[in-house]
């Protein structure tokens, strides 16, 4: 079987200092909540799940919304009432009736996905090690560490499963018109169906954060806490990067050689002549 992340040699994870220390004596990679991202916005359940406002909607356009409505058993319910009751009854006495009901499903949709989004962990890594902003804001301004995690076929490990992160100009929306919000509703009130509709949002965010080149993997555990460990093996470990600001660099790569039998280490620094930075192997 293969994975999307197949394509790649390395995934790397930025650390602060003691976070990325932590990782490699522990040998754990922390999975952790959407909801503790610096996203805001991240799989925020109203940004996708908008309000439906069937006020906005005139007589004929509502009529013609209902009338698209293909979700049994109210496709059949509606099918008759157009059929036999004039139009403007219609009008009069099934808005608040399908405005409650839209209330109800928007409401649950959102329930379900928060209920999912505190209950699936989540990791972020990228194929790119060489961008400052990105050492700035996940290694605590450069004084922190980049781990490589190698993507294996051969030992077929779990940062196989990684999936590439899709970067829109606008935010998905879990419908595009009334018919779309009762079935994707529908949908959504399945338990066999939630892991496939968060995982559609899970992989989506704005174009605004398309230069990390993001890969993820989620992994839903039905806990309590806010973060769960996932074990990898040594052998997943193919080189830790020092920051360009690190400090006790000496300390730092002495431990890493306490943990590891012959770990690759990067000292990284700055390139003042093309604001990026230059990588070199410590012997």
């Amino acid at each position: 079987m293969s994975f999307e992340a197949d394509s790649l040699d390395s995934l790397y994870r930025f650390f602060d200092y003691e976070g990325g220390l932590l990782t490699l004596r522990n040998k754990k990679l922390r999975f952790k909540t959407a909801d503790q991202f610096n996203d805001p916005y991240e799989l925020r359940p109203e940004s996708f799940i908008p309000d439906f406002d069937l006020s906005k909607l005139n007589s004929t356009d509502f009529l013609e919304e209902v009338s698209k409505i293909n979700v049994e058993p109210l496709k059949t319910l509606l099918t008759m009432v157009l059929k036999s009751v004039p139009k403007e009854v219609v009008e009069e006495q099934m808005r608040p009736v399908i405005s409650s009901s839209i209330n109800t499903y928007v409401e649950n949709s959102r329930k379900v996905f928060d209920i999912y989004k505190k209950t699936s962990f989540i990791n972020c890594l990228t194929h790119r090690v060489n961008d400052v902003k990105m050492w700035a804001d996940y290694a605590n301004k450069g004084t922190g560490i980049a781990i490589e995690f190698e993507v294996s076929v051969k030992r077929d490990n779990f940062f196989r499963c990684a999936k590439p992160v899709k970067y829109l100009s606008s935010v998905p929306k879990f419908y595009n018109s009334l018919s779309d919000l009762f079935e994707q509703s529908r949908k959504a009130s399945l338990p066999e169906n939630w892991k496939d509709l968060f995982e559609h949002f899970s992989y989506c965010k704005s174009d605004d954060w398309k230069k990390e080149e993001e890969w993820r993997i989620i992994i839903p555990d039905m806990t309590s806490n806010s973060y769960c460990d996932y074990d990898f093996h040594e052998d997943d470990v193919r080189a830790v990067y020092l920051g360009y600001a690190v400090k006790d660099k000496d300390k730092i790569i002495n431990e890493i050689k306490n943990y590891f039998s012959n770990p690759k280490v990067y000292l990284s620094s700055l390139d003042n002549k093309v604001q990026g930075l230059n990588f070199n192997e410590v012997e």
